[in-house]
């Protein structure tokens, strides 16, 4: 990634590196700042670079919003890809310690179209949804259309 770029107002200011990808925000007010750069101290074990929330082929993977006014996470969501590139789950930490659910998994055809995606309670080793409140299924028309059929658990009568 090349070059840092600091555009700061009177509300918020925006960290911009290499390719216009926002790395960081600050909100003063309410105090909260989203960053993919590490919290912790040292660089990341696998990149080795200072942006621990980026993977080594620059993809988000754990993206937070941090309230430094209260000292804890506003929202953190992590995520998972596949060897293709494509995002094969989803994770809300902060609304997982709070007891609600808005994980997603994420299934794909043979040439990595979204095929289907199931919001819930992801697995401790992201390969399912438990306690689901909905899921989405992609279908391709003839036409090359794309259809989406989406159910709740109200609807699915669960």
């Amino acid at each position: 990634m090349v070059g840092v770029a600091l555009k700061q107002n009177s509300i918020c200011g925006v960290k911009i590196e290499g390719y216009n990808t926002i790395i960081e925000t600050d909100y003063t007010q309410p105090d909260v700042k989203y960053t993919l750069i590490g919290t912790a101290s040292g660089d990341d074990p696998d990149t080795g670079d200072i942006y621990r929330r980026l993977d080594r082929f620059g993809r988000i993977k754990d993206s937070d919003w941090y309230n430094y006014g209260s000292s804890t996470d506003a929202d953190r969501i992590k995520y998972g890809y596949d060897r293709a590139g494509s995002r094969i789950w989803r994770e809300n930490t902060v609304a997982r310690s709070l007891g609600k659910y808005f994980d997603e998994k994420y299934l794909y055809d043979q040439i990595h179209r979204l095929k289907d995606m199931s919001r819930g309670e992801l697995s401790n080793r992201q390969s399912a949804i438990g306690n689901s409140l909905s899921a989405g299924v992609w279908t391709k028309r003839a036409t090359g259309a794309t259809s989406v059929k989406t159910t709740t658990d109200q609807e699915a009568g669960r």
